[in-house]
Formats: structure tokens, sequence, C-alpha cells
């Protein structure tokens, strides 16, 4: 039983390569590589995750990431550790 490199030459080969390089990357076009386990752009996951979801109880609805990050900061060093602007 001949392979496809029988059929075709090194060079003729190597070229064939370069370009599926080209096209489809390194790693793309070959029949070996699984397909991306990543869900489509127009397919947005529903709803929030376990860690949105525990941040959102501890820190209230709608807080920001700065309310967080102020909160943990008063909570290790104290009420007057961040200096009010005002």
């Amino acid at each position: 039983m001949k392979t496809f490199k029988d059929f075709i030459s090194e060079e003729g080969y190597d070229r064939m390569r370069d370009d599926r390089l080209v096209k489809y990357g390194i790693g793309g076009g070959s029949s070996k590589s699984t397909p991306s386990r990543r869900t489509p752009d127009n397919e947005k996951i529903k709803g929030k995750t376990v860690l949105q979801k525990q941040t959102e109880k501890k820190y209230g609805k709608g807080a920001t990431a700065m309310d967080v990050v102020k909160a943990k900061i008063k909570a290790k060093h104290g009420k007057g550790a961040i200096m009010d602007m005002k």
C-alpha cells in the first residue's frame, strides 16, 4: 500500500504543508485535532457564575470591584486605613 508521500514529491508535500500552515495556523486543519470547546460569540452563557453569586451575597447587589477592595482593606486594617478624599 502506498502512502500519500509516495504519490507526491517531497517538495510538493512541503509546499502543501506550508500552505496549510498559512491558512489554518499551527495545529489547524489536521484531522487529529479536537474541535475547540469554546462557546460561540452569539451564544452567551446565561446566569451568573458561582463567584459572582458569592460576591453579590457578601458585598451586596451592584457592588463594584472598587467597593469590594475597599471592604477587604477596611476589614483587614481597620476603618481609618483608607483616606477620604472629600
